[in-house]
């Protein structure tokens, strides 16, 4: 980004609070699905691993299917 040529002076601020929140947003929920995903193993092991066994469904889709 720092090679980047900017028309106004405070777009490449701009852009990189915006990328800030983007990264911290990202990081929020990956902590928050691991964290879901950790707690269906746990509560819900013998169904969350019936669950993952099947061909295109993710931990998420699993707990998302068992927390419904």
């Amino acid at each position: 980004m720092d090679d980047m040529v900017f028309a106004h002076p405070t777009s490449k601020a701009t852009l990189n609070i915006r990328m800030r929140f983007f990264r911290f947003v990202d990081q929020e929920l990956r902590d928050v699905s691991t964290q879901l995903r950790r707690y269906c193993k746990v509560q819900y092991k013998k169904n969350y691993n019936l669950l993952r066994s099947i061909l295109a469904i993710g931990g998420i889709d699993a707990c998302g299917m068992l927390l419904n």
